[in-house]
């Protein structure tokens, strides 16, 4: 399964940085792979590279949400971002899922 995940603009962290960060973690890599959510682009595109979502790809089935946003916590705190986070699941057109992290505290 997939899971698009979306940081909110609270976190000065664009996708790029965030799946660099979630594909070097030996234990987060394990669970899935991060990449951006458009395919491969023609033309190189800044606001691709420092947007604000990513897909986490072919999730390990049986990961519960819960482990999810324990591992983007993680990446998160690799990045100096700290602070309470939690997470919403929403539905998206086509059977997936949208992953919303939600941040409440300061970065």
């Amino acid at each position: 399964m997939d899971y698009q995940l979306e940081i909110p603009g609270g976190i000065p962290l664009g996708a790029f940085d965030f799946i660099v960060t979630w594909n070097q973690l030996a234990e987060s890599r394990a669970v899935a792979r991060a990449r951006l959510t458009a395919g491969t682009p023609q033309v190189f595109d800044l606001s691709t590279v420092n947007g604000t979502r990513l897909v986490l790809g072919n999730v390990t089935p049986g990961t519960t949400l819960e482990s999810l946003h324990q591992l983007v916590r993680r990446v998160l705190a690799r990045r100096g971002i700290h602070g309470p986070t939690a997470y919403e699941e929403r539905s998206l057109e086509g059977g997936s899922a949208l992953l919303v992290i939600v941040f409440t505290g300061q970065a």
